[in-house]
């Protein structure tokens, strides 16, 4: 007999169990059961398909006659009987407790296919609504994943996804039909529910799916095949010269062979291990979960990896002991270097979100300094490591900082801000978000290939090291014209604006000569210098054998001075000629700049190759060196130092390392490395762009009080202390060197030393706005006069809202849970300023509406107060100003002293990005906040502390600011009274029963 139904069980059914060894239930053709003869004697009819439910117990037999049978998988025997159709049955499926049924009914003694599917609930054993289908549905599934959802195939190869208890909608009428000659004979849905497989009567299997990368499982593990059969090496037995070592020794125990390692049992003993004991550290952070404790590690390990040292109460063991651990540590890393992998403190990171947001995402574990890093969660960040880079290089940051002025979009502005806030930063991480829509502003950026789209795929398949080689070219140039204008922060006029130049240009001189000996000279400059490559047949030829002593070495600064200086063959025009001809064009270098900024432009695997062949000579060449100086004669490629002088129009350099010490005394042509930035290669996320930066001592003065040099990375929001070996030294199997910095040493000293704060009230009182029109409603607020501007100590209450420039990026698990994978991009939209005192305490002297160039997603209208049209120039009836004006009247009231009073002003602060001290900041939300509560809204707090009714239609930001002021004036005055306590408590007991929402009405 052929089978016609096969089904898995969990459990082996009890009758004649003991002839079958397996736990499956098997139909054929004529007996409706094969295991059990006479369990069918009553039934004349063959069982057509064969279903089981694990939730319902039962096993559902569809029969030839349009019975549905339901059977006990322990016993085998028939519980109940179900008449689904008058025909025979097609098709049958269980999900729970749902069983669904597809097949034929008998008119003028034809079978005619129902169009209407059958469904029945096996708990109460009755019939539900059929559902109706837009074809002949012979095969049916129901999706994983979905409690009722159906998917149904006719005979001709149309199928669709149907819902029971939904009404028909365009989406749900969609039928899709399979490409082929013959009919579906099966069908199923993969448990991911993101495929469909379909088998024909011509012997093809269809396979269809929603997506390009689909799965077949949610949690799909490779294949584990079964390891290869090692063989081993043949050797002939006529070969005199083979080795008797190479053939294996066979260690036979049937023979009675021992072993010397097989030691007797008289001689040993069995002992259980002794577990370590825990650490105290671990024990006072421990968090209990029922009955299992979780604690962070005090040490960097792998994950579920300890090492197995018991500590004794011995000092000096335990000292040893932390030793090992460390030196471990080392040598893991190093090996990993040695074999190619990459460390993880080169990986590229990733922000993860939560329910709080990052409020609880662990950053000290990437950064344990006092420098801040930069995010990644917003587009375009692939220039982070640049943006470090041009921070910690101190005439930049400086110079930068004291830079003002009106015009938009202005990069010298932008990374002052964003500079200023790296200042401020302790150890967290800091957002480059306005300098990057800035630098987004700028169709430029778009023309050149520097915008990236904001997904994943776009950055994987991104050339970074073109790309922040090109950045690196079109900011300089962006840099140089807006440091070249006036300033208007009133304080820095008699600075001179030509600082960027002094630090980066060099002026050029161009040489043109034709064939005919005519010369043409012009002058020009640059900003920086790309590294141009000799052609090297020895160092591209892999196969050969390399002689170090007949090859020519190509040292650092003879690739750099050939750069420079470099001569090439061009068509050009010739005045004496009169026509195009070719031409000899010489470049020559003028004068030297402080800073050597330097685009390495290893674009291909031939610039790769050269680097790792120069870098193979100087590991193999033989340098001959004093007994006492042998251990430090290995060099590397790259120098630490370079000595740099124009002699009769030339450059002449020459090298130092860090362990010679025949360095010349003068310090003028001598230039440091001072940074460099690296691409990271790694195929399955795409790669990433890090920064090896010596930090000046007086970044750690700032940031710890302590003057010292030291080498870090950075990468992106993880800074590590790394070695200075480190910055010269590069893996090429996942290092590509992208740019290079040398700076003049003491040449730094020469430029403004610190930051000027703003001091030109013109800042808040001249109009900024951009809406000439007439009519513009400036009711809102007063415009001061000069001595009334708030001065140090002074409060001000303030309130921002905001508006959503795209939707986040989620994902729902299969348990129901959702999780941010990317949040939604905030724009400020209106800032208000409202005085904290004197004779216009509550008046509004700040009431900025923030044009935005971007596409608005969501005005957040019933949060914000903001509506369509409100920030757009040509219609808005608002004072509307442009974000940086708005950002720099903050900075000015900063830096006179004044202290912010507002409810939630950290995540205001974030989404403005701005950085404000935090004795300047007074923050309601943190004032009537109970440790291990929830934190209480402005609304709520007004109706219970103030009897006040806000935020009834929308929010307004200067009801907000006044609230807030309200309510840190009751918090003073509560305190004094001595009952703060107490009132909090009750009201987070009132916010319980009123489920923290207040009334509509006081």
């Amino acid at each position: 007999t052929s089978m016609a139904g096969f089904e898995y069980l969990t459990t082996i059914p009890t009758v004649e169990a003991d002839k079958f060894s397996t736990s499956a239930v098997c139909f054929d053709e004529t007996e409706e059961l094969l295991w059990v003869a006479n369990a069918s004697s009553d039934t004349e009819c063959s069982n057509a398909v064969v279903r089981y439910s694990l939730k319902s117990g039962y096993i559902c037999c569809g029969t030839t006659n349009g019975k549905v049978t339901l059977h006990d998988p322990s016993s085998l025997r028939c519980i109940n009987v179900i008449d689904a159709h008058s025909g025979s049955i097609s098709d049958i499926d269980v999900s729970d407790n749902f069983l669904v049924t597809c097949g034929f009914s008998t008119r003028h003694n034809h079978l005619n296919c129902d169009r209407f599917l059958m469904m029945y609930d096996l708990r109460s054993m009755r019939s539900l609504n059929p559902i109706q289908v837009h074809f002949d549905p012979t095969l049916l599934k129901f999706m994983p994943n979905y409690t009722s959802r159906l998917a149904v195939v006719s005979h001709t190869g149309q199928f669709q996804i149907c819902e029971p208890g939904v009404p028909f909608t365009p989406a749900s009428l969609v039928v899709q039909q399979l490409e082929s000659t013959g009919y579906p004979l099966a069908f199923d849905v993969s448990p991911s529910a993101q495929a469909f497989a379909f088998g024909d009567s011509e012997g093809y299997l269809h396979m269809w799916a929603n997506r390009e990368d689909a799965v077949m499982n949610n949690y799909a593990e490779q294949t584990k095949f079964a390891d290869e059969e090692s063989r081993l090496p043949y050797i002939d037995i006529n070969d005199h010269l083979a080795p008797l070592s190479a053939v294996p020794m066979d260690y036979n125990y049937d023979y009675g062979g021992s072993l010397l390692s097989d030691w007797p049992d008289d001689l040993t003993e069995v002992k259980d291990r002794r577990l370590a004991p825990i650490d105290s550290k671990i024990l006072e952070n421990m968090k209990m979960n029922n009955f299992i404790g979780y604690a962070p590690t005090p040490i960097k390990y792998k994950r579920n990896q300890m090492p197995y040292i018991i500590r004794t109460n011995n000092t000096n063991e335990m000292d040893e002991n932390i030793a090992e651990i460390k030196e471990f540590e080392e040598e893991q890393e190093m090996l990993s270097e040695y074999f190619g992998e990459i460390p993880k403190r080169y990986h590229r990171v990733a922000m993860k979100y939560s329910k709080l947001g990052l409020e609880d995402f662990n950053f000290e574990s990437y950064n344990q300094t006092n420098f801040a890093g930069l995010e990644t969660d917003i587009p375009n960040a692939y220039c982070n490591s640049m943006l470090q880079l041009l921070y910690f290089l101190r005439p930049i940051c400086i110079g930068l900082q004291n830079h003002s002025c009106d015009k938009e979009p202005c990069f010298a502005c932008e990374l002052g801000f964003l500079f200023r806030m790296l200042d401020y930063s302790k150890g967290q991480p800091c957002q480059a978000n306005n300098f990057l829509r800035a630098f987004r502003a700028i169709p430029e950026t778009s023309g050149l290939g520097l915008i990236l789209p904001d997904t994943e795929k776009a950055y994987k398949n991104a050339n970074l090291s073109h790309l922040i080689q090109s950045w690196h070219l079109f900011v300089l140039q962006q840099l140089s014209r807006d440091t070249n204008r006036n300033d208007d922060r009133g304080d820095t006029n008699d600075f001179d604006n030509t600082w960027f130049l002094k630090l980066y240009e060099s002026n050029l001189e161009i040489i043109t000569k034709c064939c005919c000996e005519n010369k043409t000279v012009r002058t020009s400059s640059t900003l920086l210098y790309t590294l141009s490559y000799p052609n090297d047949p020895s160092s591209s030829d892999k196969d050969k054998q390399v002689d170090i002593q007949q090859t020519r070495v190509h040292t650092f600064c003879s690739v750099l001075s050939s750069s420079m200086s470099k001569t090439q063959n061009v068509f050009a025009w010739c005045e004496e000629c009169q026509k195009y001809q070719p031409s000899t064009q010489t470049r020559l270098v003028k004068n030297l700049p402080d800073v050597l900024a330097i685009n390495c432009q290893v674009e291909n695997q031939e610039n790769v190759e050269f680097w790792k062949y120069q870098q193979m000579v100087l590991n193999n060449a033989k340098i001959e060196a004093d007994s006492d100086d042998a251990q430090n004669s290995f060099r590397y490629w790259l120098p630490n130092k370079i000595q740099v002088q124009i002699v009769d129009d030339e450059l002449v350099m020459k090298e130092y390392h860090v362990n010679k010490q025949d360095e010349p005394e003068d310090d003028n042509n001598m230039y440091y490395l001072f940074a460099n930035i690296c691409q990271v290669k790694n195929d399955y996320v795409g790669g990433n762009l890090v920064a090896h930066i010596r930090v000046a001592p007086e970044y750690h003065e700032l940031k710890e009080g302590v003057r010292h040099t030291t080498w870090y990375l950075v990468n992106d929001f993880s800074i590590t202390p790394i070695t200075s070996l480190d910055s010269i030294t590069f893996n090429f199997d996942w290092q590509i060197p992208c740019i290079l910095y040398y700076v003049r040493a003491n040449a730094l000293e020469n430029y403004m030393a610190k930051v000027c704060p703003y001091s030109n009230p013109q800042i808040i009182l001249a109009d900024k706005s951009l809406n000439k029109n007439p009519d513009i409603s400036k009711s809102s607020f007063i415009i001061p006069l000069e001595e009334e501007i708030p001065g140090k100590g002074d409060l001000v209450g303030l309130d921002a809202e905001f508006v959503s420039l795209n939707q986040d990026e989620a994902e729902i698990h299969s348990d129901g849970t959702r999780s941010t994978i990317k949040p939604s991009q905030m724009s400020v939209a209106r800032i208000s300023v409202i005085y904290g005192s004197g004779p216009k305490h509550g008046k509004a002297f700040i009431d900025d509406y923030i044009a935005t160039s971007e596409q608005v997603v969501d005005y957040l209208t019933e949060f914000s107060g903001i509506r369509p049209g409100d920030l757009d120039p040509a219609v808005s009836t608002k004072y509307l100003t442009m974000l940086k004006s708005s950002y720099r009247k903050l900075l000015y009231l900063i830096d006179r002293g004044v202290i912010f009073v507002g409810h939630g002003l950290r995540k205001d602060f974030r989404v403005i990005n701005i950085k404000v001290p935090n004795e300047q900041v007074i923050d309601t939300v943190e004032l009537y906040h109970l440790d291990r509560h929830r934190y209480l809204s402005l609304r709520f707090l007004a109706w219970y502390f103030l009897n006040r009714s806000i935020q009834s239609e929308t929010h307004d930001s200067i009801e907000d600011a006044v609230t807030a002021l309200d309510l840190y004036e009751k918090y003073t005055s509560t305190i004094k009274m001595g009952n703060f306590q107490q009132k909090l408590i009750a009201c987070y007991e009132t916010g319980r029963k009123c489920n923290w929402k207040a009334p509509t009405t006081t």
